[in-house]
């Protein structure tokens, strides 16, 4: 099957693992105090972004999905030319327009498929299916990871939309925020407000680290943990538990808002490091987005995992 597994810039994916796969990433538009530019998709483009200090609390930040015309266009330009099938994969639909415009462009796209594919004498049909992956983040790539896993070793079509469908509602997509300040008001944009004002200046004050858990699109109340040290040690710790208790899917999914060396300050990390090895785990690292700073703050980490304990929590 000639697929593309077509993601929004919120997944956090390592740049290898992009580059080696069929994965493409639609644009975002980001402005940072008037200025505007696509989300960078390299890590090395990240990392000055995140060393430059622009992404501050108060920074006049914004974000803007394709609209479904402009997604049509990008569509009929860099992906029914080049492939048969589309899986398309959203971030949570209560974060963002992605998922909706996309379904605009898959119930609009039949006719100008058939007819531009037709002139370039491609005789399969176009097919374009699409997920809300009810999270973000490094939940949201590691959906992506296993899609990836499951079409590359031969899974049919119709089956691998039953079977990723499932997957998707036992992935949890965890956060941990540095700036609480910066991340209430992010979230109050969104029109959320999981942290109100007080508790999060108090929070701030007192130097708490929430840690957010988004997964069938519903905004958990966070995890407060003292420092932020402490609150990524215990997602980590969370991690080595799940791993003990089993998972759906053998592999973790992190991301960073900054350097991967940074993990390494983690005693936790190298704990889950060296638990994974023992049990055959693959943990994928990445530099997250923009997108995802973005939204939980400047220096944030996030790991996406499938626990078959669906009820623990770090």
């Amino acid at each position: 099957m000639n697929y593309a597994i077509i993601i929004d810039s919120s997944a956090a994916l390592p740049e290898s693992f992009i580059q080696q796969r069929n994965i493409t990433i639609l644009p975002l538009n980001i402005t940072v105090d008037g200025e505007s530019f696509t989300d960078p998709t390299s890590e090395e483009e990240l990392l000055n972004y995140y060393n430059s200090g622009r992404i501050n609390v108060k920074a006049d930040i914004d974000t803007r999905p394709l609209s479904a015309e402009e997604m049509k266009a990008y569509f009929l330009t860099n992906i029914i030319p080049n492939y048969d099938v589309a899986i398309c994969q959203s971030v949570s639909r209560k974060l963002s327009d992605v998922y909706d415009n996309i379904n605009q462009v898959a119930n609009t796209i039949a006719k100008d498929s058939r007819k531009l594919r037709d002139e370039l004498e491609i005789e399969h049909p176009f097919r374009i299916t699409n997920l809300n992956s009810g999270t973000t983040g490094a939940g949201q790539g590691l959906i992506a990871i296993y899609a990836e896993s499951a079409l590359s070793r031969g899974m049919d079509y119709n089956r691998y939309k039953i079977q990723v469908s499932r997957f998707k509602s036992l992935v949890k997509g965890f956060t941990v925020v540095k700036d609480v300040v910066y991340s209430r008001n992010r979230a109050r944009l969104r029109g959320q407000d999981v942290v109100n004002l007080p508790t999060a200046v108090i929070g701030k004050l007192v130097g708490m680290a929430p840690i957010v858990l988004i997964q069938n699109d519903e905004v958990h109340p966070p995890v407060m943990q003292r420092g932020f040290s402490n609150a990524a040690n215990r997602l980590f710790e969370y991690a080595i538990e799940q791993i003990t208790n089993g998972l759906y899917f053998g592999c973790i999914n992190i991301g960073i808002a900054g350097s991967k060396d940074e993990l390494n300050n983690f005693p936790s990390f190298k704990a889950l490091q060296q638990k994974a090895r023992e049990n055959n785990i693959k943990i994928m690292i990445s530099v997250l987005s923009l997108a995802s700073s973005i939204n939980f703050s400047p220096g944030c980490i996030a790991l996406g995992i499938a626990p078959k304990n669906q009820n623990a929590l770090p």
